[in-house]
């Protein structure tokens, strides 16, 4: 649950969802303070952990390039601010960008979901 939120900053209580696994809410967030839990489950509901993430880091990013739901949960381990990102900021910045910078960044993020495709195809997403 986000607590609060002012000019894209959103801050989240130990235990609050930041990222649902399946959620297309179209947002990313980069973390300021706090550190959060990254994790998938799988189709037999077992959470497989990913990482931990803290300032500086980011989670959810794929969404704001090829609007495909969350593959991942991140949950808030600490209090944790965030810098919430959307599709609109990332389109703006882009558009006064190269055309070969953002199709590279489509096709790596394409490639990237293919290999998620793959390893939940082999060990099973909920």
């Amino acid at each position: 649950m986000k607590t609060a939120k002012n000019n894209n900053m959103v801050t989240f209580r130990k235990g609050d969802y930041i990222i649902k696994q399946d959620s297309d809410t179209g947002d990313a967030y980069m973390i300021v303070t706090g550190e959060a839990e990254v994790f998938i489950s799988d189709k037999t509901g077992r959470y497989r952990h990913i990482a931990y993430i803290g300032p500086n880091q980011t989670v959810g990013e794929m969404v704001l390039i090829d609007d495909a739901p969350h593959h991942i949960y991140a949950i808030a381990t600490t209090h944790t601010t965030c810098h919430m990102i959307n599709r609109d900021l990332l389109d703006e910045r882009l558009n006064n960008s190269d055309a070969f910078v953002v199709s590279l960044l489509k096709l790596l993020t394409s490639r990237y979901r293919s290999l998620l495709e793959d390893y939940e195809d082999e060990h099973g997403k909920k």
